[in-house]
């Protein structure tokens, strides 16, 4: 039989799972279900929340830049999410998911090679290589503000 504290504990999958994040911070496990959880229920703020910690505490990080990817694209922020894309790409080539989320991502915004004219003083680049150094300045932007996210 479950104890009054059990019951609480067990009442619905955010508890049980902030639960153990409370007894074992540096749970993966856990936090990865937490989000989950929270994805569940449209949390998603609280949900970027658990997998930027599990991203943190992961050796294997492609997964997680993808999944804050989608995350963030599905709150909206398309912007926050194509770089987060881009790096799951950098880590693991040709990765599908992010293979994907990153043409969709693209389209969304609209980006084109007119879209990132080269910085003054500096020659435009070769047919075809401006999105991707658009794409790789952006990375290199947003791992220089998120610098725990390396």
């Amino acid at each position: 039989m479950l104890t009054a504290q059990q019951v609480r504990v067990w009442r619905d999958s955010v508890a049980l799972w902030s639960h153990a994040v409370a007894l074992e911070p540096v749970n993966r496990f856990a936090r990865m279900n937490l989000g989950g959880a929270y994805v569940e229920q449209g949390r998603m703020p609280e949900a970027i929340v658990q997998y930027r910690e599990v991203l943190r505490l992961s050796r294997d990080k492609a997964p997680w830049f993808a999944v804050l990817g989608w995350l963030y694209a599905r709150s909206g922020l398309v912007s926050d999410a194509l770089p987060l894309f881009v790096e799951a790409l950098r880590l693991e080539p040709g990765r599908p998911d992010a293979c994907t989320n990153v043409r969709e991502a693209v389209a969304v915004l609209g980006l084109t090679e007119r879209a990132f004219p080269p910085p003054p003083g500096q020659a435009a680049p070769a047919q075809g290589q401006g999105l991707q150094a658009a794409m790789n300045q952006m990375i290199n932007t947003w791992l220089q503000d998120n610098p725990n996210m390396r």
